[in-house]
């Protein structure tokens, strides 16, 4: 696997659990209680979703700093100029 490899994917992971943070943010800024048989309500904290939204934001930014990196990197690597043994081009 190489460096390259293994920048993209952590790169994707971290952009994808931003995601999941900033979209589900209201979710888990939610306090849930009883309210009898069967029923349940929450109470969103507004400044905990704010703050979930920004953390997941900034994870986001930081994934896709590393995907861009990455392409760059793939995109405008020198040529190292050897050859494989056994393969013709």
């Amino acid at each position: 696997m190489s460096k390259a490899l293994i920048v993209l994917l952590s790169g994707s992971l971290f952009t994808t659990l931003g995601a999941f943070l900033r979209l589900k943010a209201g979710s888990l800024a939610t306090r849930w209680q009883p309210l009898g048989e069967g029923a349940w309500g929450g109470t969103t904290d507004t400044a905990l979703r704010q703050s979930y939204e920004v953390i997941g934001l900034g994870i986001v930014v930081f994934g896709l700093a590393l995907v861009a990196l990455t392409a760059a990197w793939w995109l405008f690597a020198e040529p190292t100029g050897r050859r494989k043994e056994g393969r013709s081009v």
